[in-house]
């Protein structure tokens, strides 16, 4: 079951159904930043069969999952901790699950999965946590590419590719879109979402201001929730987002994504992309020489023949030369 309420305490209500609107922020438009955050999980049931009685913990993972409409899957990492007491955790290695400065698509898919991961290997654990700010624990589907020995790559895969073949503490997906409020379609929009373990949850429903379920006035205790925020900020560094680009296209090439391309004409796609940056940057190089030769100004007046004649970068060229004449 999925709730949410609006970000401001003085606006904040009980948990409401995500059809409708929880504040005066409304709904995100296209062209907005977005950004999703993980911000908790709290975690209610001991799934850790091996251990005896009185024992509650869990060996805990927790990562989720992003999708733009019928773009391929993302996959993040937020946690790994072997022998975890029950209760509230947010110390995760990231929680942006994602950030994108120029909302382009009308859906999103999110899911959240949080399990008790019996007989994961304390060395991979302790590896993982110490790469925890690398691409390749972060976006999982980079570590085959990653070069760091002790990370072991298939292992990290195998394991998150396969965490639903442990035992599910919290495992719940929705879709939000860009809609009309009350129209049965889950808005995206800025706030706090929960989903919580079970399908029904009865009571008055709210967040305190630490961001954990009450029921009617007092702790909700009864199952396992994670708490997400969407607002319409991005703040990735430079790295961390092309990071996020190229796990998708990895998603892609891996045959995971769902759109009309084949993975060959999306990758065809971003490399016409990266073909006209190094025109570009090429150009400036060759533009830069103080005592270019005669085959350097050949070269250049090559480079920027070939891009003028690009639909897209030849009117920005044009223009700036134009801006340059009138100087």
């Amino acid at each position: 079951m999925w709730r949410g309420t609006s970000h401001s305490s003085d606006e904040r209500q009980s948990l409401q159904p995500l059809d409708e609107t929880f504040s005066e922020a409304k709904t995100f438009h296209e062209a907005d930043q977005l950004r999703v955050r993980l911000s908790g999980v709290m975690v209610q049931e001991r799934r850790d069969r091996f251990k005896p009685p009185g024992r509650w913990h869990n060996d805990l993972i927790v990562k989720t999952r992003y999708r733009f409409k019928n773009e391929p899957p993302v996959d993040r990492l937020h946690y790994i901790e072997k022998e975890q007491r029950l209760g509230w955790r947010g110390d995760f290695f990231d929680d942006v699950i994602v950030s994108v400065p120029d909302l382009q698509n009308d859906r999103l898919h999110l899911r959240v999965q949080v399990y008790d991961v019996d007989g994961v290997n304390t060395d991979l654990v302790d590896t993982i946590q110490k790469f925890s700010e690398s691409s390749a624990v972060l976006f999982p589907q980079l570590a085959t590419y990653a070069n760091i020995a002790r990370l072991g790559s298939k292992p990290l895969v195998d394991l998150v590719n396969n965490i639903d073949q442990h035992d599910e503490i919290l495992d719940e997906e929705l879709w939000l879109e860009i809609n009309q409020p009350q129209t049965r379609h889950k808005l995206l929009q800025p706030g706090y979402f929960v989903c919580f373990r079970d399908e029904s949850v009865s009571g008055d429903l709210t967040l305190d201001d630490d961001l954990r379920v009450l029921q009617d006035g007092d702790a909700y205790t009864d199952g396992s929730y994670a708490v997400l925020e969407l607002d319409k900020n991005h703040e990735l560094q430079p790295k961390r987002e092309i990071d996020q680009k190229v796990a998708k296209m990895v998603a892609e090439l891996a045959g995971k994504g769902r759109s009309s391309e084949s993975a060959l004409h999306f990758l065809r796609e971003t490399l016409e992309a990266y073909s006209k940056y190094e025109k570009l940057e090429r150009l400036r190089e060759l533009d830069g020489e103080p005592h270019p030769s005669a085959r350097c100004n050949a070269r250049a007046e090559e480079l920027r023949d070939e891009l003028k004649a690009d639909p897209v970068l030849g009117p920005a060229l044009r223009m700036k030369e134009s801006g340059q004449a009138d100087d």
